[in-house]
C-alpha cells in the first residue's frame, strides 16, 4: 500500500512539474502562463463567453490527457495489483503499466539529462524550446514506427541527390563519353544500394523513381542503349540490379 501512496505521489507530481507546450498552439502556453487568464477573460466579459472559457478548457484537456491517462492506467494497475496479490502478477501489471506510461516519462527523463550537464558550464541551446515542442508536434502526428520509416524515406532522397548531382548534366552537355561512365557508374551503384542495403525500401516507390527520373534519367537519350551498357558492365565492384535499372530507365519515363 505504501509504494502504491509513492507511486500515486510521483504521477501527480509529474503531472503538475510538467507542462507540455504545442509549436502550434501559442494561445495556449500563454493560458497555461496565466492561470487566471479565464476569469479575467470573466471579468472583461460580463455577459459570459462560454465558448471562449470552452476552448480554454480543450486546449488544458488536449495538453493534460497524456498524463491523466497515465495517472489512470498506474492508478488502475496498482489497486488491481494491490487487491489480487501475488508477485507473478504484480510483476506482469508493473510491467504493462511501464510500457504504457513511457512515452509520458521520456519528457521527464529528457529533463533530467538535460539539468544534470547544465551545471558543468554548459548553458541552454537557442533552440532548446523550440525543438522540445517539435519533439512534441512529431509524437503527435506519427507513432514511432512511422518515424523510423520517414526517416528511412528522407535519408534515401538525400542519398539520389548526393548520387546525381546536377553537375551530371553540365558534364553530359559537355563530355558526352565521361558521363556516360560517371551516370552508369553512379546508377549501378545506387541500383545495388536500394537492392541490398534498402530492399526494405520500394524502389518503384513514387517519389523515389521520380527523384531518380529528375535528377538523371530525362536527360538520357536512347535509354535502352544506357541500360544494355550498365547491364553488360565488367567491372568487378559494380553489380548492376537488372529489375531496379529497368524499372528506372525504362518504365519510370513512360509514366512521366
Amino acid at each position: 500500500m505504501i509504494s502504491f501512496k509513492i507511486s500515486l505521489f510521483l504521477i501527480i507530481a509529474t503531472f503538475f512539474m510538467c507542462q507540455i507546450s504545442f509549436a502550434q498552439d501559442p494561445e495556449c502556453e500563454k493560458f497555461l502562463d496565466a492561470p487566471g487568464k479565464v476569469s479575467q477573460v470573466s471579468i472583461q466579459n460580463p455577459t459570459g463567453d462560454s465558448s471562449s472559457q470552452g476552448l480554454h478548457l480543450k486546449h488544458f484537456w488536449d495538453q493534460k490527457r497524456g498524463y491523466v491517462i497515465t495517472l489512470a492506467t498506474w492508478s488502475g494497475g496498482m489497486f488491481l495489483a494491490s487487491q489480487l496479490g501475488g508477485d507473478t502478477l504484480s510483476f506482469l501489471l508493473g510491467c504493462a503499466v511501464a510500457i504504457l506510461g513511457s512515452p509520458i516519462l521520456e519528457q521527464v527523463t529528457s529533463r533530467f539529462r538535460h539539468l544534470a550537464f547544465y551545471p558543468h558550464g554548459n548553458t541552454p541551446g537557442q533552440m532548446e524550446s523550440a525543438f522540445g515542442k517539435q519533439w512534441l508536434q512529431t509524437q503527435g502526428t506519427f507513432s514511432l514506427n512511422a518515424q523510423m520509416s520517414r526517416n528511412l524515406h528522407i535519408e534515401a532522397l538525400q542519398l539520389i541527390q548526393n548520387y546525381l548531382p546536377p553537375g551530371l548534366i553540365v558534364l553530359l552537355q559537355e563530355n558526352p563519353e565521361l558521363a556516360q561512365k560517371l551516370i552508369s557508374d553512379k546508377l549501378i551503384e545506387l541500383s545495388q544500394i536500394f537492392g541490398e542495403h534498402l530492399e526494405d525500401l520500394p524502389y518503384d516507390h513514387p517519389q523515389i523513381s521520380r527523384a531518380v527520373f529528375n535528377a538523371i534519367v530525362q536527360h538520357l537519350e536512347d535509354r535502352e542503349s544506357w541500360l544494355q551498357h550498365m547491364l553488360q558492365t565488367e567491372e568487378p565492384h559494380l553489380k548492376p540490379n537488372k529489375k531496379i535499372l529497368t524499372f528506372w530507365l525504362l518504365q519510370v519515363g513512360l509514366t512521366q
